[in-house]
């Protein structure tokens, strides 16, 4: 996680005590050393999304990358809470045709989040 995911126990307490729910966005290469925090998000209702492998530009790789960069962080989410992303972020928000067509093979049928 960045420097801003060092405050994601303090802001999912805050979440907790509001009744409040977020989406977190996940690169896949900061899942595995922070699975007890993921798994509370996930506990206290909160999405937890995938935001591809190591945050590459999907449209410089090629299919079988794009489906790597999307399969290896829905497994380790899964792995880390017991539930599979439903959402995805492209890495810049920067998608195309190719990328939507990999990504539908994980159900992603138009929820991936370009904002």
């Amino acid at each position: 996680m960045t420097a801003r995911g060092l405050r994601l126990p303090a802001d999912l307490d805050s979440l907790q005590q509001n009744g409040g729910r977020a989406t977190f966005f996940m690169v896949g290469t900061n899942v595995d050393s922070n699975a007890a925090v993921i798994r509370r998000m996930a506990e206290q209702g909160c999405e937890v999304a995938n935001h591809t492998n190591d945050h590459k530009y999907l449209t410089k790789i090629g299919a079988e990358g794009i489906r790597s960069q999307v399969g290896s962080v829905n497994q380790k989410i899964a792995s880390a809470c017991g539930v599979s992303p439903v959402l995805m972020r492209p890495a810049r928000r920067i998608c195309g045709r190719r990328i939507t067509v990999c990504i539908r093979l994980y159900g992603y049928a138009g929820n991936y989040v370009v904002y």
